[in-house]
């Protein structure tokens, strides 16, 4: 479901939600304040909830923006210091130019079909470890030149790095953290729901904004929070198949 349908969907039942409170007893008239005179401190009470709640959001979506920024930044890096690495090893003797070319296969393959949903501090599979080992012996068994084996050790350490931030940033929020933002957030929207102004569709108007202003930044936070599952913002392993794609047409073999 995509967002506006989301947003259609929620507009729909805080409607319902709206109209059962202001036309049916016992509601109207007891429970919801429409006259200034009787709100007294209310608005005051409201408005505190409304700027923790700010405060909270913000935070949140700044650090969740933060990591997706730091995200996208590791996944181009990783992949355009595996290019480099395999164009490096062009220029290299046979036996290592084709150790390091499978287990550069390899480990784009495996990232893709494996590594990519996992975050850091779920472990990672022998197959994931076998092949780090083999894209590392091939870099280090390298004996070119000393400055071409230097970059080339600079490079594999560079991958290592970006995997590292790779897995990092696709950590979820810690769940006290989200819990506490979904309660601030229905406080905010249940809590608009009993504040009424005389004017029918301008109290309805402001009140439903409310909601819906609500339910969008929890979506933002939520779709930040889930940077491989379809949204607005999704990062997707394109750049890894793209170059897996590369790599395999460019074999000898595959040149025959």
């Amino acid at each position: 479901m995509n967002l506006f349908k989301k947003m259609l969907l929620f507009w729909a039942l805080f409607s319902v939600a709206f109209f059962l409170l202001r036309t049916k007893d016992p509601f109207y008239g007891n429970i919801l304040m429409a006259d200034i005179g009787d709100l007294g401190g209310i608005t005051y009470l409201y408005s505190t909830v409304g700027i923790i709640f700010s405060i909270l959001a913000g935070f949140v979506i700044q650090n969740r923006w933060d990591r997706w920024t730091s995200l996208e930044l590791a996944v181009t890096g990783e992949v355009a210091a595996l290019r480099e690495l395999w164009a490096w090893s062009q220029r290299c003797p046979e036996p290592i130019r084709t150790a390091i070319h499978k287990a550069t296969q390899d480990y784009l393959a495996i990232t893709i079909r494996e590594g990519w949903e996992r975050p850091a501090g779920e472990g990672e599979s022998d197959e994931e470890d076998a092949v780090l080992d083999s894209l590392r012996n091939g870099v280090l068994g390298a004996r070119v030149e000393p400055e071409r084996d230097a970059s080339a050790v600079a490079l594999f350490r560079d991958i290592l790095t970006h995997r590292a931030n790779r897995r990092q940033n696709m950590r979820p929020m810690p769940e006290s953290l989200r819990q506490a933002l979904v309660f601030a957030n229905v406080l905010v929207i249940g809590l608009a729901l009993f504040i009424g102004v005389k004017n029918f569709w301008l109290d309805y108007l402001f009140t439903v904004s409310i909601g819906l202003l609500g339910y969008l930044i929890y979506l933002v936070v939520d779709d930040l929070n889930n940077p491989v599952k379809p949204g607005i913002w999704h990062i997707t392993p394109q750049g890894y198949q793209r170059l897996l794609r590369k790599l395999q047409q460019d074999r000898p073999e595959a040149k025959e």
